[in-house]
This record gives structure tokens, sequence and C-alpha cells, in this order.
């Protein structure tokens, strides 16, 4: 599996997550992503910062379609036939990820103006590890096998959303993501281990209908 494969991969995802966008609304987001390491000889989970975007698939009254996409990025290193999150002076790769997702659920009133959001879906993890050293080159095929074969995660997410503005609302978000993968790889380690869990703040600008924009 090459580089520009994985790259490849990013750049479908993105181009398909944009043309199914519904132009309702677009919520620009900013949060942190936890990946759970269980693994004793290297590093602690990292609690990364993440970018991204999130926007509606469709909406019909309660029920949506949301899709989305974040970036973030840490270190790893290859050892033990595994890519784990690595130390900085144990690194061997800088690891750029791309987590995209779609989420289906209900929209649920709280008061007059608030709604919760219960949804359930698939979140997929792209990380594209670059060596830092020639060494780590020859891990490289390696750690992206691995990567790429912990990829898959059912996820669920529960929110709230608000106005706090004329056009803009503010949408606070929890999501986790499940390592069903544990039920075949058969690695020794607690059950979270390589799981992802994220909190998101969300700023969403809702587009004025059509017809107010031809005016």
């Amino acid at each position: 599996m090459s580089r520009a494969a994985v790259v490849l991969a990013c750049l479908v995802l993105t181009l398909a997550a944009q043309a199914s966008w519904a132009k309702d609304t677009l919520e620009v987001d900013g949060g942190v992503v936890w990946i759970g390491n269980a693994d004793p000889n290297s590093a602690p989970s990292p609690l990364m910062p993440a970018l991204g975007v999130n926007f509606p698939v469709f909406q019909r009254r309660r029920f949506g379609l949301d899709a989305g996409l974040l970036l973030t990025g840490t270190y790893y290193e290859y050892a033990g036939g595994r890519a784990v999150p690595a130390e900085l002076e144990h690194r061997d790769f800088a690891v750029v990820a791309f987590l995209g997702d779609a989420r289906a659920g209900l929209r649920l009133p709280i008061g007059s103006k608030a709604e919760l959001g219960l949804n359930a879906g698939l979140l997929l993890l792209l990380r594209l590890p670059i060596p830092l050293f020639a060494d780590a080159s020859r891990d490289f095929g390696n750690a992206v096998v691995y990567l790429l074969a912990r990829s898959l995660y059912p996820e669920v997410e529960l929110s709230v959303r608000f106005p706090i503005a004329e056009s803009f609302d503010l949408r606070l978000a929890v999501r986790a993501g499940l390592p069903w993968f544990h039920i075949w790889d058969g690695e020794p380690y607690a059950i979270w281990d390589q799981s992802v869990a994220g909190g998101i703040l969300g700023v969403v600008y809702r587009f004025p209908p059509k017809d107010q924009t031809k005016s």
C-alpha cells in the first residue's frame, strides 16, 4: 500500500462529502480527539487538537443524516508488529489523521430553541504515517497495513445545539468510535485500546432561504 493510495482515499472521501452536502447549514468545528492506547510499552493515550467541518446530508422533520471531517495528528512508532502512539524521543512517524464520519439519528427539542441530538453511524479513521528517519521507511508498508486494518469504527454521538445569533447556532457534541476489530485481531490489551473519542465545539451558520438570497 503506497502513500499515494492513502492520499487518494482521503481526497475521494472529501470530494464525496462535498457532493452530498445539502447546503442548508455549514458547521465549523474545533475540538479534541483521544485515541486509547493500552500498550504499557508505548506512549500514553494521545489527546490531540482537531479542526474540521460538519454538514447535513438531509433532514426530514426530526430525523437527519450528517457527515463530517476532522483533521488532527500525532507521533507513532512501529514496534512488536504494531503501529502505536509514541513519545517524542521514540517516534518513527509523524501521523496525519483524517476522521471522516456519517451519523444518522434523531433531533429532539429541548424547550423552545435548543435541540438534543442522538446519533449513530460509521467513522473512518485514515492515518497517514510520514517516516521521519531512514530506519522508519523500512516499516512504512507494515505500519500502513496495520493502521488501515483498524480504520473503520461504529460510532455514537450525543449533541446539544442552540442559537447564539440570528444566523448562527452553537453545537456541543461528544463522540465515541468503538474498536470492533478486537473481535478478530487477538491483541492482549484492554477493550478500550484503540477506541476513539472526541469533544466537539461547532459554530453552525444557517444559510438564508433561497428566495431571500435571490432578492
